[in-house]
């Protein structure tokens, strides 16, 4: 009798982990649905100079918003080369969709600025911004179901 409550209790963790993992893949998977992806990041990034400005101490700044543009047009053109269907990139597809272009120039437009650098004694600024590329391949899935 002792023996098998010994052989009991060794088994015991592994019957506790393969009922935890039938419920876990009965019963979860819809919750796994809802859970949100990691992010897949797509990063620019551009330098531009201070440059002459009517307002006396706005150099800085505009070089900012200068390297934030060349910034956005980068990632602009990383999304672009995205494949989304078989060998169509996100340029193949907006190009024939505007709705589907300006939901792009949108997500590019607000992507996130997430560094800047400023560099006084070369007179620059640095900026760096990226995107989720899981945003983008939403907004496909998201097209595709609505064209169904």
């Amino acid at each position: 009798m002792h023996q098998s409550k010994g052989r009991f209790l060794s088994t015991a963790p592994k019957l506790i982990g393969l009922v935890f993992l039938a419920l876990l893949l009965s019963g979860c998977a819809g919750l796994l649905q809802g859970r949100r992806m990691q992010p897949d990041w797509v990063i620019a990034s551009a330098t531009a100079p201070y440059r002459a400005v009517d307002i006396p101490g706005r150099q800085r700044r505009e070089a900012q918003n200068d390297a934030e543009t060349l910034a956005r047009r980068q990632l602009l053109n990383e999304v672009g080369r995205m494949r989304v269907k078989g060998t169509s990139t996100v340029n193949d597809l907006v190009a024939r969709d505007p709705r589907l272009r300006a939901a792009i120039l949108d997500l590019v437009r607000t992507a996130e600025v997430y560094d800047w650098q400023v560099d006084e004694t070369r007179g620059e600024v640095s900026v760096s911004v990226r995107l989720d590329r899981n945003k983008v391949c939403e907004l496909f899935a998201s097209q595709n179901a609505n064209s169904k």
